[in-house]
C-alpha cells in the first residue's frame, strides 16, 4: 500500500470508531452517520471517470468533479486484453461502483493507475515513455483515432 492509501485507510478506521462511539454515547448520532456514509457514497460518483475525449494531442478523462489529461507525446498507446487484465487487484479507489478508477496491481505485477469507466471495453494501457511514471489504464473508443 502506498503512503495515500494508508492515510486514507487511517482516517477512515478512525472516522468509523468515532461514529460507532457516538451512535452508542449520544443522541443524534444517526444524523451523523448518514451524512458521512452520503459523503463516502458521494466521493465514488465525484471521481468516478464519466468520458475520455481527445484535444488535440492530449486524452483527457473527465469526472464530475475533475478533468486528468495525458498527452500522446508522453505515452505508447497499446490495447489491453482480458488475459493482460487478468488478477488485477485494487491498491487504492474504487471497484466497481462508480468505475474501477484508482491505483491497481495487474497479475503481471505492473502497478498502474486506472481510470476506466467500463472494465472490459475498449480498454487501453498507457505506457510511458518516462520510466519515473505509472502506466494507466483507460476506456479510449476506437472513434478517438487513437
Amino acid at each position: 500500500m502506498d503512503g495515500a492509501a494508508k492515510v486514507v485507510s487511517a482516517i477512515c478506521i478512525a472516522l468509523a470508531a468515532v461514529l460507532i462511539y457516538m451512535f452508542f454515547t449520544r443522541e443524534g448520532a444517526e444524523r451523523w452517520a448518514t451524512g458521512v456514509c452520503g459523503l463516502l457514497l458521494l466521493s465514488f460518483f465525484l471521481f468516478a471517470p464519466c468520458a475520455v475525449s481527445r484535444e488535440g494531442d492530449e486524452l483527457c478523462v473527465h469526472s464530475l468533479a475533475t478533468r486528468k489529461r495525458f498527452s500522446l507525446k508522453e505515452y505508447d498507446v497499446e490495447r489491453a486484453d482480458e488475459a493482460s487484465l487478468g488478477g488485477a487487484m485494487r491498491v487504492f479507489g474504487s471497484g466497481g461502483l462508480g468505475g474501477w478508477w484508482g491505483i491497481w496491481r495487474l497479475g503481471s505485477g505492473l502497478l498502474v493507475n486506472s481510470y476506466l469507466a467500463h472494465r472490459t471495453k475498449d480498454v487501453c494501457l498507457l505506457r510511458p515513455k518516462d520510466p519515473k511514471k505509472r502506466p494507466v489504464l483507460l476506456n479510449l473508443p476506437e472513434e478517438l483515432g487513437v
